[in-house]
């Protein structure tokens, strides 16, 4: 997903994008434009213009290539995004970690600070923030100031990409937890996507998310503001799947399930905004508190609810399967004790009505983990006479009809770069005892653990600075 697909561009604008590989300033024929998108440009400004001020300067020239009410926008990279800090290494750096120390080899990365500052010095009458995750490359979800994640919500659990020679000692997804937990998100978050204007921004969109792993015919684009959530296709292939989301939702109205979506048509699926709590949410509170007991009393009842609307028969089969009927995608009423059902996608004939309850329990900890200390998924599925096996393969053949495999290739192979501290000192140790007359070998090992003494002296220098205890505890352990 490209950083310029989400965004709503007026009709019969004219648009300029310029990509990060931007060698020197063009003329562009004195043309004057409407929007101006700045691919990762910012961050080679300085190998472009040779100033006092490259950043505030390269912006300026783009500046002037607006009209008078045009819109630039500019992605970024955050030099202390959570993703560097977990060890991966910067395109612009030589190593690992060099970004916390503002050391680059070429171009440069700012923080948020300093962005604030570069656009002071540009003299917008607006600006907006965006925060995408994983990155502004390709998102999985964009958050603003106008909806900030907390630590408990799934769209958090985002794929993470890595570049080349990263050493990745800490799970990202926990770290930026914790920052978010301690109101550190926007100094931490791993990229910005920066709106400026002279003309008022339109605030009203708060939230987007985009289904990158999956097959183009399935792919869509989530859109949230104040009153409505609404889903798009991203292309015309996804068309059909905006279709069968509208026939979900007539057949579960008729079977007589609290729906939230209202208007649907060929091109989009929209719903009333809810100021409800989720039900996942409201169940891993309940865990937080260890009131075991209404977690299962709420299951039960949940359980019971959406049995007596499927008509289960003695088999414990049902006809309409809603497989997205999860604690996530259920906002409830704790008051009047109902459930309203959203984001519905899923339909599958003739299934134990048991897979909607393995699915549910399944996501809930995969979204929250740390509930596992609390109350073992284990122990959930043994009350509820859950066998997993019995469902395993029926959950992979459907992640393999919905996703794509040549995009999971990629992300899985993120993974490779990720290591516990205890297994690269480990390695360390290994070599050391090798008994080799290898010069090479043993300035590899000198130069490793000149990157643990940087990496030492850096995370010292992080302590050093105004961050809360927890951040503190959080970064020593990284050591």
């Amino acid at each position: 997903m490209n950083f310029t697909d989400w965004y709503e561009i007026e009709e019969n604008s004219k648009v300029l994008k310029v990509n990060k590989n931007i060698e020197k300033l063009d003329s562009y024929n004195e043309e004057k434009y409407d929007y101006i998108f700045l691919d990762g440009c910012l961050e080679n400004a300085n190998k472009i213009i040779k100033s006092e001020e490259p950043c505030v300067d390269f912006l300026k020239f783009y500046k002037e290539k607006l009209n008078k009410n045009g819109t630039l926008l500019i992605a970024v990279d955050n030099a202390m995004g959570v993703k560097y800090l977990v060890g991966n290494k910067s395109e612009h750096c030589n190593k690992i970690y060099d970004s916390l120390k503002k050391e680059f080899k070429q171009g440069e990365l700012f923080t948020k600070k300093e962005l604030d500052k570069v656009i002071e010095k540009l003299d917008f009458k607006y600006s907006r923030y965006y925060y995408p995750l994983p990155d502004y490359k390709q998102p999985n979800v964009i958050f603003t100031d106008e909806y900030l994640p907390d630590e408990n919500n799934s769209k958090i659990n985002y794929n993470i990409i890595y570049n080349e020679n990263s050493l990745i000692v800490q799970d990202e997804l926990n770290v930026l937890k914790m920052m978010i937990q301690e109101n550190k998100f926007i100094e931490f978050t791993n990229s910005y996507i920066i709106e400026l204007s002279n003309k008022e921004i339109d605030k009203q969109t708060k939230y987007y998310s985009f289904n990158n792993m999956r097959k183009d015919k399935y792919a869509l684009i989530l859109k949230m503001n104040d009153d409505y959530v609404t889903k798009i296709p991203t292309n015309n292939e996804a068309i059909d799947h905006i279709k069968k989301i509208h026939e979900n939702s007539i057949k579960l109205k008729e079977l007589g399930f609290n729906i939230a979506e209202e208007i649907s048509n060929q091109k989009q699926i929209r719903s009333k905004f809810i100021k409800l709590e989720l039900l996942d949410k409201h169940i891993v509170k309940l865990i937080d508190f260890n009131e075991k007991e209404k977690v299962y009393e709420l299951i039960d009842d949940w359980y019971k609810y959406i049995s007596n609307k499927l008509n289960v028969n003695e088999q414990g089969i049902i006809k309409n399967g809603f497989i997205d009927m999860v604690f996530e995608n259920t906002f409830y009423n704790e008051e009047k004790k109902e459930y309203i059902f959203f984001d519905q996608e899923w339909y599958k004939e003739n299934i134990q009505i048991k897979f909607l309850l393995y699915r549910a329990i399944s996501n809930l900890y995969a979204h929250n983990p740390k509930i596992e200390k609390k109350i073992l998924k284990t122990e959930l599925f043994k009350k509820y006479n859950i066998n997993e096996n019995d469902f395993k393969q029926q959950e992979e053949d459907f992640q393999k009809e919905v996703i794509d495999e040549k995009k999971r290739e990629f992300y899985a192979k993120q993974y490779k770069y990720i290591i516990s501290s205890e297994e690269l000192l480990q390695i360390i140790k290994d070599v050391k005892k090798l008994d080799v007359d290898n010069i090479e070998l043993l300035k590899a090992i000198q130069n490793l653990n000149e990157e643990i003494k940087k990496r030492d002296k850096t995370i010292e220098d992080l302590l050093n600075k105004s961050i809360t205890h927890k951040i503190k505890k959080m970064i020593k352990r990284i050591r």
